[in-house]
């Protein structure tokens, strides 16, 4: 799992989770690492400038699933995250919410993509 998320707290949240449910895990801060960087799963914050973009070169060039998540107030890049084809779009409360359940998802990507 591969996680592209800015916000302290978040990062946080998602490492702790990760390393609780004992699901291997990287965390890129900078877009050249997230490029050189292949997963089964990325978790990006889409709350910061550019990161849908971002997010969609990685989906393109690795084929991974994308869970990707920004305010509930940021409807148009909530609309946008979707139309773009990012996999699982939610609210920050949401993606809080169900941080345990996205984590084990994720998890299992990695056990699907190799058999």
């Amino acid at each position: 799992m591969l996680i592209y998320v800015r916000d302290l707290l978040f990062s946080s949240k998602i490492v702790a989770t990760a390393r609780a449910h004992d699901v291997a895990f990287r965390v890129v801060r900078d877009y050249s690492k997230l490029m050189d960087t292949p997963a089964a799963h990325l978790l990006v914050d889409l709350n910061e400038p550019d990161r849908l973009s971002m997010a969609v070169a990685w989906k393109q060039k690795y084929a991974g699933r994308v869970t990707g998540f920004a305010s509930h107030v940021s409807v148009e890049t909530l609309a946008e995250a979707r139309a773009a084809g990012i996999d699982r779009v939610m609210t920050n409360g949401s993606f809080t919410a169900n941080l345990e359940t996205i984590v084990s998802q994720a998890d299992n990507d990695k056990l699907s993509n190799n058999p």
